[in-house]
């Protein structure tokens, strides 16, 4: 169900019971459960902490867009990496989630950088297709929830199976 953000997540296990209100009640009980057992399973996947570990090194600009709640977005982030990233977004009200390039755009003003000088790195086709709607280097990631098909048909550039080739590929 996952990749839409929380109320797409939310709608899709509802099914047919998905009313606005029913997905506003699931909402509330999910995020207070998610708020205390963000981490529980969740871990930054083999090496990646050193990668971008890396790409600070060699003066690349690192940052989160996600569809995952902004506040808990910046939790996880944090919890999982500490303060490595330049900035994250995630889902916001009144902001329209991946794939669309709105919060995207909006992160690459506050970075000061254009879409034509940066990689959009992900493991969904939401993450390909906002990497290709935001103009930025669509890069997909095979470690995930997708197949190579579903993100080279949604317009990735690159591909990678772990750490050290997506190095290859942003280095």
């Amino acid at each position: 169900f996952v990749g839409d953000g929380t109320d797409k997540m939310i709608e899709r296990a509802l099914k047919e019971n998905a009313t606005k209100e029913n997905i506003a009640f699931v909402k509330k009980y999910y995020l207070e459960h998610y708020g205390e057992h963000f981490v529980d399973t969740t871990y930054a996947y083999e090496g990646m902490i050193e990668l971008v570990d890396k790409l600070k090194e060699q003066g690349v600009i690192v940052a989160v867009v996600t569809n995952k709640v902004d506040s808990m977005a910046t939790t996880v982030v944090e919890k999982l990496y500490g303060k490595r990233f330049e900035l994250v977004f995630g889902q916001r009200d009144g902001i329209p989630a991946k794939p669309d390039p709105t919060l995207t755009l909006m992160a690459l003003k506050e970075l000061g950088l254009n879409p034509n000088e940066c990689a959009f790195i992900g493991d969904s086709s939401n993450d390909v297709l906002t990497g290709v709607n935001a103009g930025l280097y669509p890069v997909g990631v095979l470690w995930g929830f997708r197949t190579k098909e579903e993100l080279l048909s949604n317009g990735a550039a690159a591909l990678a199976n772990n750490a050290k080739e997506l190095e290859n590929i942003l280095l």
